[in-house]
């Protein structure tokens, strides 16, 4: 059968095509039930069992690694961060001198009292007796 030509060389898309094969039949009950022979069934569920057993140690064995790996990999970043903020610290420290800002020492002697940072334990005149008024 010829098909139907719009004019340009190309079957027009309203064209049936013709049919190369058979239709499709159901297969035969035989051939969709086929016997089981006797302890197939139990091989085939022990098989089964064998095989959940290894998937659910291969799954323990993924997420071990990945723990392992994530831990190794977090102390190792962790590590060469502290590692790089040490290195740099003066070079962070010296950038800011240009600022203008006080230095630590001083900003340390405005911060804290007259008499040093533990000069909050030495009592007050007056408070020799830990601020207990008579």
């Amino acid at each position: 059968m010829a098909r139907p030509d719009t004019g340009n060389g190309f079957p027009s898309r309203h064209a049936e095509a013709p049919r190369s094969r058979p239709a499709r039949t159901r297969p035969a009950k035989a051939e969709v039930m086929p016997s089981v022979q006797p302890g197939a069934l139990s091989r085939l569920l022990a098989l089964s069992d064998e095989r959940d057993a290894w998937e659910r140690l291969a799954l323990d064995w993924a997420r071990s690694a990945y723990r392992n790996g994530y831990r190794a990999g977090h102390a190792r970043g962790y590590r060469t961060g502290y590692e790089l903020a040490v290195r740099e610290w003066k070079i962070t420290a010296a950038g800011m001198t240009h600022l203008g800002g006080p230095s630590f020492a001083e900003l340390d002697r405005r911060r804290y009292p007259p008499n040093g940072r533990l000069s909050w334990i030495i009592p007050r005149p007056g408070e020799a007796d830990g601020g207990r008024r008579s």
